[in-house]
């Protein structure tokens, strides 16, 4: 074979076959570069949604209203749909057609979720985004319609036939043995013995109830209802678990089946993703089947919530000491700053961020003023302010519990449960989230 055959054989077919190659390696990097910006973009709109519902919930004083609290949800969702345009780099006018790649979203709440998901309408025969109604954690025990609701805590509601009556009865469940007068040897005070109190007597009748027939449901203290390791919490988290994936995989399954075959598909969630939600309030949310070269994009975000009054999370109640002159340190109750401990007290975590207050307006709709030109704010006192925020708590966090090493290593639960942990520490740890839960709404009264 000549020099001449062999050109037009390199020619032919080698040079077209390095183009396509070249093309190949490059549309794939391309597909890396593009499956990074999502991941990233993904991760910042997650996070500004979950920012805009802790701002709006934290700042409306109807926020515990149902029909409240689901516009609060939507406008988290239009939060969410322009920050993930902005971070994706997706073009601003192509906000209302982002939806096309979001299968779903779940808010996890209290005792149940909130999901925003396409459905089909009966009457256009297209589907159309929309917040859908709240599905409780709940299980159904027997043929006689008794039904248990749980919540992220202790927290639980019962509804059951009482001869021919259909009775419900919420209380927190705890371990009585801990509290024949006082909690585990410690005092507490009102209203943290109103909260034990209540909850001894709503356990023994729960016990009376279920014990014979569902042990899991038995409160004792092998199965403590506030340990995430006791057959009460591990059997609940498996109805939160079934709950979610039922609902997301029928919905999402559902939405595959348009006429066009777009292909969504349920991703397996990691266990630490499960962990957020079963620990606080939290936000799953979906984007797929958005072109990116090679492939379609896949991905999901879990993000938690803990800036909120939704419920007291036990893991996330800060403390402070000493008097109301002092400058104030908040501190993880595993600390090893934390001094004066006799006037150590706690609050939820969302009590030492600042709120913003409601403008003061005069009777034709004008920012009401002091003398000086100043606008005033109702200080949620009764009284006047030019402040434009408050804190209920206005404290400095402590930089050791946010850079580390804690006194121990051990989780919340069993430090302050420990034989060697100081009885002061205790007695503020349980008497300080005693007092918040039962100062705390528990459930909305209309989802």
């Amino acid at each position: 074979m000549n020099l001449q055959n062999l050109t037009v054989i390199f020619i032919i077919i080698i040079i077209p076959v390095i183009l396509i190659v070249s093309v190949y390696i490059s549309t794939g990097l391309k597909t890396i570069e593009y499956q990074s910006i999502y991941d990233a973009g993904l991760l910042t709109a997650t996070h500004d949604a979950i920012y805009a519902f802790e701002l709006n919930t934290t700042n409306d004083a109807y926020s515990d209203n149902a029909e409240t609290k689901r516009n609060i949800l939507k406008s988290s969702v239009k939060m969410f749909e322009k920050s993930l345009c902005n971070t994706c780099g997706i073009p601003s006018y192509y906000v209302d057609e982002i939806e096309e790649y979001i299968p779903a979203i779940v808010f996890g709440m209290y005792d149940g979720f909130y999901m925003y998901a396409p459905s089909k309408n009966v009457k256009t025969g297209k589907y159309e985004h929309s917040l859908k109604n709240y599905v409780y954690y709940s299980e159904k025990l027997d043929n006689n319609g008794t039904v248990i609701r749980y919540s992220l805590d202790n927290y639980v509601t019962v509804s059951y036939k009482n001869g021919t009556n259909y009775e419900t009865k919420s209380g927190y469940l705890i371990n009585t043995s801990k509290w024949p007068n006082v909690y585990d040897g410690l005092n507490v005070d009102d209203p943290a013995k109103k909260y034990y109190d209540e909850a001894k007597n709503f356990t023994s009748w729960f016990n009376g109830k279920f014990a014979s027939t569902y042990t899991y449901l038995y409160i004792s203290g092998e199965n403590d209802p506030e340990d995430e390791n006791s057959a009460f919490v591990q059997h609940k988290r498996t109805i939160m678990k079934n709950k979610i994936e039922g609902v997301l995989n029928s919905t999402i399954t559902a939405y595959s089946e348009r006429t066009w075959k777009q292909t969504y598909k349920m991703p397996k969630l990691l266990e630490d993703d499960w962990q957020k939600i079963y620990s606080n309030i939290s936000m799953i949310t979906f984007f797929q089947g958005k072109n990116i070269g090679l492939t379609k994009y896949n991905g999901y975000c879990v993000l938690n919530s803990t800036n909120h009054n939704e419920y007291v999370n036990p893991n996330l109640m800060y403390f402070i000491n000493g008097t109301d002159d002092t400058i104030h340190y908040y501190h993880d109750i595993r600390c090893s700053e934390i001094s004066s401990i006799s006037t150590l007290t706690g609050y939820k975590i969302g009590d030492f961020q600042k709120k913003k207050l409601q403008m003061k307006k005069n009777d034709d709709g004008t920012p009401l003023t002091d003398p000086s030109g100043n606008i005033l704010y109702d200080d949620g006192n009764g009284g006047e302010t030019t402040s434009h925020y408050k804190y209920n708590y206005n404290a400095l966090a402590c930089y050791k519990c946010i850079n580390g090493p804690l006194e121990s290593d051990k989780s919340v639960y069993e430090y302050v449960r420990s034989a060697s942990t100081n009885s002061d520490v205790k007695e503020a740890y349980f008497t300080s989230l005693a007092r918040e839960r039962y100062n705390t709404v528990k459930l909305l009264s209309t989802q």
